[in-house]
């Protein structure tokens, strides 16, 4: 079982994170944004799909925000 495990934490590693293009559609991920729920337990933790419009940096993308 641990052999497993650590199997499928290498091959994650090894994949990197993943890579997306200009005019495909993501999630925005809610962890740091304070969208005005009362709780953090009752927000959602996705936002979207949003567009994208071009990439910044190896993991960075500007999104067509509504």
């Amino acid at each position: 079982m641990h052999e497993l495990a650590r199997q499928h934490l290498a091959e994650q590693i090894r994949k990197g994170s993943p890579h997306f293009t200009k005019g495909q559609k993501v999630w925005l991920n809610t962890k740091n944004l304070n969208i005005g729920y009362p709780t953090r337990k009752m927000a959602p933790k996705r936002e979207g799909p949003f567009i994208i419009e071009e990439r910044i940096g190896p993991v960075d993308y500007r999104l067509t925000l509504p």
